[in-house]
Protein backbone atom coordinates (compact mmCIF):
# COMPACT_ATOMS: atom_id res chain seq x y z
CA UNK A 1 0.00 0.00 0.00
CA UNK A 2 1.46 3.37 -0.98
CA UNK A 3 1.51 6.54 1.08
CA UNK A 4 -1.15 8.07 -1.19
CA UNK A 5 -3.57 5.25 -0.42
CA UNK A 6 -3.55 5.90 3.32
CA UNK A 7 -4.07 9.65 3.29
CA UNK A 8 -6.20 10.79 6.18
CA UNK A 9 -7.37 14.05 4.67
CA UNK A 10 -7.66 15.71 1.29
CA UNK A 11 -5.85 18.92 0.41
CA UNK A 12 -7.72 22.17 0.94
CA UNK A 13 -6.61 23.44 -2.50
CA UNK A 14 -6.06 21.61 -5.77
CA UNK A 15 -3.74 24.26 -7.21
CA UNK A 16 -2.86 27.69 -5.89
CA UNK A 17 -0.42 30.39 -6.96
CA UNK A 18 1.11 32.20 -3.99
CA UNK A 19 3.28 35.29 -3.86
CA UNK A 20 3.34 38.96 -4.63
CA UNK A 21 5.81 41.28 -6.24
CA UNK A 22 7.55 40.55 -9.51
CA UNK A 23 5.75 37.90 -11.61
CA UNK A 24 9.07 36.06 -12.01
CA UNK A 25 8.82 34.80 -8.42
CA UNK A 26 5.96 32.63 -7.21
CA UNK A 27 5.21 29.54 -5.13
CA UNK A 28 2.82 26.99 -6.56
CA UNK A 29 0.89 24.82 -4.09
CA UNK A 30 -0.29 21.56 -5.64
CA UNK A 31 -2.78 19.61 -3.57
CA UNK A 32 -3.06 15.86 -3.16
CA UNK A 33 0.48 15.35 -4.41
CA UNK A 34 3.63 14.20 -2.71
CA UNK A 35 7.25 13.53 -3.58
CA UNK A 36 6.28 11.57 -6.72
CA UNK A 37 5.70 14.74 -8.72
CA UNK A 38 7.91 16.85 -6.48
CA UNK A 39 11.04 14.80 -7.18
CA UNK A 40 10.94 15.85 -10.84
CA UNK A 41 11.18 19.48 -9.71
CA UNK A 42 12.68 21.12 -6.65
CA UNK A 43 9.97 21.19 -4.02
CA UNK A 44 9.10 21.30 -0.34
CA UNK A 45 6.38 19.72 1.76
CA UNK A 46 5.07 22.07 4.47
CA UNK A 47 4.29 19.23 6.86
CA UNK A 48 4.27 15.42 6.43
CA UNK A 49 0.57 15.24 7.23
CA UNK A 50 -0.31 17.90 4.63
CA UNK A 51 -1.15 16.41 1.22
CA UNK A 52 0.43 19.39 -0.59
CA UNK A 53 3.75 20.12 -2.29
CA UNK A 54 5.14 23.62 -2.74
CA UNK A 55 7.19 24.39 -5.83
CA UNK A 56 9.08 27.68 -5.66
CA UNK A 57 9.91 29.23 -9.03
CA UNK A 58 12.18 32.25 -9.48
CA UNK A 59 13.40 33.46 -12.85
CA UNK A 60 16.37 35.63 -13.73
CA UNK A 61 17.16 38.04 -16.54
CA UNK A 62 18.79 36.35 -19.54
CA UNK A 63 22.57 36.77 -19.70
CA UNK A 64 22.73 36.74 -23.52
CA UNK A 65 21.43 39.52 -25.74
CA UNK A 66 18.22 38.87 -27.60
CA UNK A 67 18.38 38.37 -31.38
CA UNK A 68 19.08 41.72 -33.00
CA UNK A 69 20.12 43.34 -29.71
CA UNK A 70 23.62 44.80 -29.69
CA UNK A 71 23.84 45.49 -25.97
CA UNK A 72 24.15 42.83 -23.31
CA UNK A 73 21.29 42.03 -20.95
CA UNK A 74 23.50 43.18 -18.07
CA UNK A 75 23.07 46.77 -19.22
CA UNK A 76 20.07 48.03 -17.29
CA UNK A 77 17.63 49.90 -19.51
CA UNK A 78 14.78 49.60 -17.01
CA UNK A 79 13.11 46.81 -18.96
CA UNK A 80 12.67 43.54 -17.10
CA UNK A 81 12.66 40.74 -19.65
CA UNK A 82 12.43 37.84 -17.22
CA UNK A 83 10.11 34.96 -17.99
CA UNK A 84 7.22 34.89 -15.51
CA UNK A 85 7.12 32.11 -12.93
CA UNK A 86 3.91 30.78 -14.52
CA UNK A 87 5.59 30.60 -17.94
CA UNK A 88 8.61 28.87 -16.40
CA UNK A 89 6.44 26.28 -14.62
CA UNK A 90 4.45 25.59 -17.82
CA UNK A 91 7.72 25.18 -19.73
CA UNK A 92 9.12 22.80 -17.10
CA UNK A 93 5.90 20.73 -17.07
CA UNK A 94 5.92 20.53 -20.88
CA UNK A 95 9.54 19.36 -20.83
CA UNK A 96 8.68 16.73 -18.22
CA UNK A 97 5.69 15.58 -20.29
CA UNK A 98 7.83 15.38 -23.45
CA UNK A 99 10.44 13.30 -21.59
CA UNK A 100 7.76 10.92 -20.31
CA UNK A 101 6.34 10.55 -23.84
CA UNK A 102 9.84 9.82 -25.15
CA UNK A 103 10.41 7.10 -22.55
CA UNK A 104 6.99 5.53 -23.16
CA UNK A 105 7.65 5.45 -26.94
CA UNK A 106 10.90 3.48 -26.46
Amino acid sequence: MSVNEVKIKQAVVEFEVRGTGHPGSRTFAIGDEDHTIGNSLRYSVPHPSEPVVHIRVQTAKPKRPRDGDSKSMDEDDGEDTRMTAIEALKDACQTLSDQCDFVLDQ
